[in-house]
């Protein structure tokens, strides 16, 4: 039987200030937030975060006035800085555990590598963009383009097993402040009034925004190389987006063995039919969309009133994370769980062209690779 507490503590101060000039023409925000954050050692725990916008209503200058059928024109920007403090507690303290034992008596030993440089991730962000109304109103929208750059990024670093401090996982790592990503893109928004009464409405709006995803720094080890975050499928590095496809590159049947192969060194390459001979490669993407579309639809009546949405996503890619048991040409499939009606376009008899290869009565295991990787772009 054991019991555990944990607590943290965040503490603010927020200053704010507004102002505008000329029946509103001129629009001018300020805002400071200084914020500390117990789970930083007392040296690193206070931030300094703020934000400065503008604007610039258009149409109210006197030279639009006889422009009857603008009713809203601004022009805004914006700059601001955020923190992020999203990690678990006490990570810049070196702690003992105590929840071991040696030779049948209790024993502690080092369980966390502290770091009493850790502090804020920060994320500075620049918009601009354009409001606009026509026609009374009728037809509303904006259009925008936003950067934003995070740097400090507060990432596990693998550390040298030599360290002699292992986590709950058998992984050497210790938290810092290290990593930059970039991401930018444009956001387009638009609504239609299409009939508006006081009994009666009808309006079609929508949306859409592109995102675009780089990593641009990351940690390196003592011989200056960089230190990547590879998984069985997906790799971040520089130059690539976060947590980008990365994984061997399947080359499909060979049509006379009826073995699956991959290629050696990613597409083009010599090919095997050896699964542990195949090198992971860049697949392109990854599970980030770059493109998200909306539209919507209202309709009301006398009090009654009916919504429609509908809402695209795409530009990115999925992966099949349960193919060893139902989707890959072995006994997991047929013997354990229910397999995909998929597993029946495969090769039967020598000069079959299929997606799958021959059916055998074994338990392989994982096999990650680029054949079960899918486009992403989905309506709903």
């Amino acid at each position: 039987m054991d019991s555990q507490t944990s607590d943290w503590i965040v503490a603010s101060y927020l200053a704010m200030a507004h102002y505008s000039a000329f029946q509103g023409k001129y629009v001018l925000d300020l805002t400071y937030r200084r914020e500390g954050n117990s789970r930083f050692a007392a040296e690193e725990r206070w931030g300094n975060f703020g934000a400065i916008g503008a604007a610039w209503n258009v149409h109210r200058e006197q030279f639009m006035d006889n422009v009857d059928f603008i009713s809203n024109l601004k022009l805004r920007t914006s700059y601001s800085i955020t923190g992020n403090a999203n990690i678990g507690i006490n990570l810049y303290q070196s702690l003992l555990y105590f929840d071991s034992d040696y030779a049948g008596e209790g024993a502690a030993y080092v369980g966390t590598f502290g770091n009493k440089n850790l502090t804020w991730e920060n994320s500075k962000t620049f918009d601009i963009g354009l409001d606009f109304g026509f026609l009374e109103n009728k037809l509303t929208g904006s259009i925008a383009y936003y950067k934003r750059n995070s740097t400090d990024l507060l990432l596990e670093v693998p550390l040298s097993y030599t360290v002699g401090i292992l986590d709950s996982n058998g992984r050497a790592r210790q938290t810092r402040n290290i990593g930059e990503m970039e991401n930018y893109g444009v956001e387009l928004e638009m609504n239609f009034d299409i009939v508006r009464r006081s009994d009666f409405n009808l309006s079609i709006g929508g949306n859409v925004a592109t995102t675009k995803n780089e990593v641009l720094k990351l940690a390196k080890d003592l011989n200056g190389e960089e230190i990547n975050i590879t998984s069985n499928t997906q790799r971040v590095a520089t130059g690539h987006p976060v947590y980008g496809w990365y994984m061997p590159t399947w080359a499909g049947v060979n049509p006379e063995t009826g073995n699956e192969e991959w290629y050696v060194d990613g597409e083009g390459s010599e090919k095997t039919d050896d699964y542990n001979e195949a090198n992971q490669a860049w697949q392109g993407g990854s599970a980030l969309s770059e493109i998200t579309a909306g539209i919507n639809l209202h309709v009301d009546f006398k009090g009654v009133f009916l919504d429609a949405n509908a809402y695209y996503a795409g530009g990115h890619k999925i992966y099949e994370d349960w193919h060893r048991y139902i989707n890959q040409a072995h006994a997991y499939p047929l013997t354990v769980f229910n397999g995909l009606n998929t597993l029946m376009d495969r090769c039967q008899k020598p000069g079959d062209i299929a997606r799958n290869g021959k059916m055998e009565y074994t338990y392989y295991p994982w096999q990650s690779h680029s054949k079960l990787l899918h486009d992403g772009d989905y309506f709903r």
